[in-house]
Parts: C-alpha cells; structure tokens; sequence
C-alpha cells in the first residue's frame, strides 16, 4: 500500500514480526528524497513583509512516486532576521521584522509523518531604481529675474514630488 503513514503497524506475516513506520526526516543532515523549491538567495527590497513559501516534494525510494507535502498539515513555516545590534539571529514574530534589507533565515519544520528542521538563508538587498528627467522650457530670454527650468522626475514607476523624492540644484557653469 502506497498511502503509509509514521505510525506503528501491525503487519501479519507468518513470523509475526511488528514493523515500525518512522517518520521521513526534514533535517539538512538526512534530505534524501526531499526536494524544495521556492527559495531564492536574495529578494529586491519591496517596502513590504518578504516572507518566501517553500514548496516541498517528497520522492519515494520504494515507489519512485512523488508527494507534494502541505504547509500547516505536513511542515510549519517560521522565519528569523539578523539582529546587526547582538550580531545574531532572533525569531522574527511580526512581519515588520521581515522588510529590510539585510539577511533571514526560513526555517521548515517536519510534522505529523515528517520530522526535522531545514534552515535555509536569504538576503533582501536594496532596490536600485533608474530615473529619467524632462526639462521643458530649457532656453530662456534675459528678463533679470529668477528663471527656472520645469522638472519632472519619474522612478520606481511613478512620478516622484520634488523636495519629498528629490531636491533640485541649480548652478551656473561660469
């Protein structure tokens, strides 16, 4: 039967031996036959919780059949920041902790029929944004007064407000 579960079985057979079904682990040490995806090394900064969902693939020696494992039913999820004040990781409990640029950690834990711990490592790296201008009216007649140039910057997919995004400097080149 293709559907066993860690638990104890009795299994008849004519020496009446009892049969033990241990758990499958998670843990970096004994991986064999899991495989997850899902994680990247390094996310761009959002603004918002990066909080990445493994997906979790379980290969049977026996059967060679695949089993796509359930988050909250076959392993839990939980993350850890690095806190650069104590130079160590802290559990994160609130998703404000999970935004920064800096490194995680994801931590997968086995439950039920799986068992174990797998920590995986990830960094949220700054967002580098590209900006363009458009100046209108760049030539303008002597009236000896203050004349300036109409700017407008636009990054990160919207047009950014002067003197909030940027801050403008004029100069002269004499």
């Amino acid at each position: 039967q293709k559907d066993l579960f860690a638990n104890n079985y009795d299994i008849k057979v004519t020496t009446g031996v009892k049969y033990k079904i241990l758990p499958k682990s998670l843990s970096n040490d004994d991986i064999a036959g899991i495989t997850i995806t899902g994680i990247q090394s390094t996310y761009t900064y959002t603004g918002t919780a990066i909080k990445p969902r493994p997906i979790i693939t379980y290969t049977s020696n026996l059967y060679g059949d695949s089993l796509a494992l359930a988050e909250n039913t076959n392993f839990k999820v939980s993350y850890k920041y690095y806190d650069e004040s104590s130079k160590e990781y802290k559990d994160a409990t609130s998703d404000n902790e999970l935004i920064n640029v800096g490194n995680y950690k994801i931590i997968i834990t086995g439950e039920v029929n799986y068992t174990g711990t797998v920590e995986m490592e990830y960094e949220i790296s700054s967002y580098v944004a590209s900006f363009a201008t458009s100046i209108s009216n760049n030539y303008k007649t002597f009236n000896n007064k203050n004349q300036m140039a109409q700017v407008q910057v636009t990054g990160a997919d919207k047009v950014l407000t002067e003197g909030v995004d940027y801050k403008i400097v004029y100069y002269t080149d004499t």
